[in-house]
């Protein structure tokens, strides 16, 4: 797993004021389709705690295969 400078900054701020918060990656099963979602939570004690590039990422044991050659990355979009 790689960080982009974008995702890097957006881990920044969305951890800055509290530190029990992680990026988690997890998985969402719906109408037989699998998607990986990820948000800014604390870890469950089932995740596997990936370190990347000096910070803690989060990954439920069912998507962590389908990871290891992502990149993190961060958009802006506005409307």
């Amino acid at each position: 797993m790689k960080l982009t400078e974008a995702g890097k900054a957006f881990i920044q701020k969305a951890i800055a004021n509290e530190e029990t918060l992680k990026l988690r990656f997890y998985g969402i099963y719906q109408s037989g389709d699998f998607t990986i979602g990820a948000d800014i939570d604390t870890l469950l004690d089932t995740d596997h705690i990936i370190e990347v590039e000096g910070y803690e990422i989060g990954v439920s044991p069912e998507v962590i295969s389908k990871l290891k050659t992502a990149a993190i990355h961060a958009q802006l979009h506005t409307r």
